[in-house]
């Protein structure tokens, strides 16, 4: 079937998240003092970083306290990605680290990296394989993998007996799992619900990702699958109707009892799972942590990482690029990441601030062996080596295209008392509207 394009334009987008004031004032300090830093340094003038991840400030300070080589400073950019693209007549950076850099819109203005690996610079094989293939464009490295985040449900350790699967469940199991949890009253009431697909709208996004409704940037357009959306999109309505009833009945359910946060809401019996991020799940404090269990999300035995991957690349108009080289190398190694991870713990920001940039690290060493030692419950389930599926090249206007077409179409979609929406005129509307 042929595929359903939608052109792309230049767009806002979505802001999921405000960076916290003080690293907003640690930029500001690292950019004063750099200003008025000593000639007698070997790059006198700083590593400009455009990043939309705030722990880049506290890992700029760390480099600067460490070594007196090069000096770096952040600049915050809530999409790095878009302002690559309209920041034209804006000096360019020598380092951007974000997410939605890995598409054709604006991979082009990075330089080939291929020369860290070759030159023996960065390790090649400290990375997971899958993730650095990800920064790969023909046959040039373009990218390195930074940090990326996985989906997950989360349990109550009491209910420990009831999940058959170690390590993953893919949505068939979680399906399975949670209608055998259910429990109606007398009036037919559910009293115990053991998972919606609708509780939470980014499960029905993964979902439909996981089917292969295989959305990605093509170019000028976002792509996708239309018949694997409507299978998707049938999938996830016929879960309602045969475990549970209606949307209508886990609505209610939802509004009666599922008011508090997610470990409440398993740790008090009334439902089986409930859907998380493990940006969110590792950022939840340790004593709210110690009454729940995890699974990561899979499907066919792989595991898909979250689309907000991030990636860092040296900027072809770098014009100091010898010092780029010198924080890139730093930052790619275990033990800088080590000490990253404990500036973020002393500072007490560990309940912000989930591992590196906001996620697993991209090096293998580091997610395996430094994380259990802050995060003790990945010993029982650290994520397999081999079991990742990258996430499709996505454009910048991605989150803003998912929240105002692609989640809305789906909440609709998988409503057993609704008519069928038309994706055509929320995507008029959106490209209308911006």
């Amino acid at each position: 079937m042929r595929p359903f394009t939608l052109p792309l334009k230049s767009l806002r987008v979505h802001k999921k998240k405000r960076i916290s004031d003080i690293f907003r004032l640690a930029c500001l300090s690292i950019t004063a003092a750099l200003l008025c830093c000593s000639c007698a340094e070997l790059y006198t003038q700083p590593v400009v970083i455009w990043t939309n991840s705030s722990e880049f400030a506290a890992y700029a300070e760390l480099f600067n306290a460490q070594q007196h080589k090069a000096r770096a400073v952040v600049m915050y950019k809530e999409n790095p990605a878009e302002s690559l693209r309209s920041g034209r007549h804006e000096s360019a950076p020598d380092i951007v680290a974000g997410s939605w850099l890995n598409n054709d819109q604006v991979r082009s203005v990075f330089m080939p990296i291929d020369y860290l690996f070759t030159d023996r610079l960065i390790d090649a094989e400290s990375f997971y394989p899958c993730l650095r293939e990800a920064g790969k464009s023909g046959d040039h490295y373009y990218l390195l993998p930074v940090s990326f985040n996985l989906p997950a449900v989360i349990f109550a350790k009491t209910n420990s007996s009831l999940i058959a699967h170690n390590y993953m469940l893919s949505l068939n199991q979680i399906r399975a799992a949670g209608a055998q949890y259910n429990r109606q009253n007398d009036s037919s009431a559910y009293t115990r619900m053991g998972f919606a697909p609708r509780w939470k709208s980014e499960f029905l996004v993964l979902a439909a990702q996981i089917m292969g409704a295989d959305f990605h940037g093509s170019r000028q357009d976002i792509v996708w699958s239309q018949q694997r959306l409507d299978d998707a999109a049938a999938y996830l309505r016929s879960w309602t109707a045969d475990c549970n009833t209606s949307t209508a009945m886990e609505e209610d359910f939802k509004f009666k009892y599922l008011y508090t946060p997610d470990n409440k809401q398993v740790t008090s019996g009334r439902c089986l799972f409930s859907y998380i991020s493990s940006r969110d799940l590792f950022t939840m404090p340790q004593q709210e942590r110690s009454g729940i269990d995890f699974r990561w999300i899979c499907e066919d035995s792989r595991i898909p990482i979250e689309d907000d991957m991030v990636f860092m690349g040296i900027h072809r108009d770098s014009r100091n690029l010898a010092a780029a080289e010198i924080f890139i190398t730093w930052f790619m190694q275990e033990e800088s990441q080590r000490q990253m991870m404990e500036r973020i713990q002393s500072m007490h920001l560990e309940t912000e601030h989930f591992g590196i940039a906001g996620g697993f690290s991209a090096l293998r060493t580091v997610t395996e062996r430094v994380f259990p030692t802050y995060y003790t419950t990945l010993l029982a389930n650290l994520p397999p080596t081999q079991s990742f599926i990258p996430p499709q090249q996505l454009p910048f206007q991605w989150e803003s295209f998912k929240t105002r077409v692609l989640t809305p179409y789906l909440m609709q979609a998988a409503d057993t008392a609704a008519a069928a929406p038309s994706l055509e005129t929320l995507v008029s509307q959106w490209a209308t509207e911006y």
